[in-house]
């Protein structure tokens, strides 16, 4: 399909609830304007090697899933999304700040989010100006957040702990880390991790959170104090262990050791903390196979 047979779809099809877009390698720049349709509801773009920029206007749209090279998309103001799915394989050019602060503002009310370690590292305490700061950026309305961590750079607990402040209605927490380990190196130690433990910052909303791949690493555990003392009514936090020809790579008496450790950090004093082998992912619905 090319760009002009997409235009035409989309000017004469005011009917259509769902769009696909699947390897489509010859459009670079999909302009998807739809105030016409009023049934509008859900689009997915996988694969499309060639994409560089998505501009969205529907007042109907609700979800998008994009599985892909990061592009440069932009969402027009009054759109209502109430889910996005942002899975970035690679920066393709460049990316320039103010592309994904855009990206940011656009998703910003947005209720459930899924995304990679690019959302974040490319949001946090980057240099401008030759100083560190944090961007000015709120998800107002989040209330489920589903992290990929695999391929990671420089993420650390500090970065996703202060990632997840700017989730003030946040609810569930579902972080994959995969083969990836946090980085705990000169930078952590010399000054994020003092500025994570004077940090008085709690998810007063927080009930759920799912730890994928979970492996028991000092870098991990810092994320799991960091999360524990902060969540003030967890309910549950589930530990996943990776698995190697169907089996635990972690046995069961690995992760008792670690229970009174875990229960002199909670501020939760009802949250049940355990190891879940066979956990399985209900809400995440994405259209790859991740």
């Amino acid at each position: 399909m090319t760009e002009d047979v997409f235009n035409v779809f989309i000017e004469n099809c005011i009917m259509i609830q769902t769009i696909d877009l699947i390897h489509c390698s010859r459009i670079k720049k999909l302009i998807l304007f739809a105030k016409e349709n009023n049934h509008f509801r859900k689009l997915t773009i996988v694969g499309c090697q060639d994409l560089e920029e998505i501009w969205i206007d529907s007042q109907t749209l609700r979800s998008i899933f994009y599985h892909g090279n990061f592009v440069v998309v932009r969402v027009e103001q009054g759109m209502q999304l109430y889910e996005a799915f942002f899975y970035f394989i690679t920066f393709k050019n460049y990316m320039q700040a103010t592309q994904l602060e855009s990206l940011v503002s656009d998703l910003s009310k947005v209720s459930i989010l899924t995304t990679t370690h690019l959302f974040i590292e490319g949001l946090i305490e980057s240099p401008r100006d030759a100083e560190f700061r944090d961007k000015q950026y709120f998800f107002i309305n989040l209330k489920e957040l589903h992290l990929f961590l695999d391929g990671g750079i420089f993420c650390n607990p500090y970065h996703i702990i202060m990632f997840l402040k700017k989730c003030p209605c946040l609810i569930k927490l579902y972080i994959d880390l995969n083969d990836y380990q946090l980085d705990l190196r000169m930078y952590w130690e010399m000054h994020q991790k003092h500025l994570l433990d004077n940090c008085n910052h709690k998810f007063s909303c927080l009930k759920d959170v799912v730890l994928r791949s979970f492996k028991f690493l000092p870098s991990e555990l810092e994320l799991v104090k960091s999360i524990l003392q902060r969540a003030t009514i967890l309910e549950s936090l589930n530990f996943v262990p990776p698995k190697t020809m169907g089996c635990s790579l972690l046995k069961r008496q690995d992760a008792l050791k670690y229970k009174k450790l875990f229960d002199s950090w909670r501020a939760s004093t009802k949250a049940i903390i355990k190891l879940d082998e066979n956990y399985v992912e209900k809400t995440l619905h994405n259209p790859t196979c991740l």
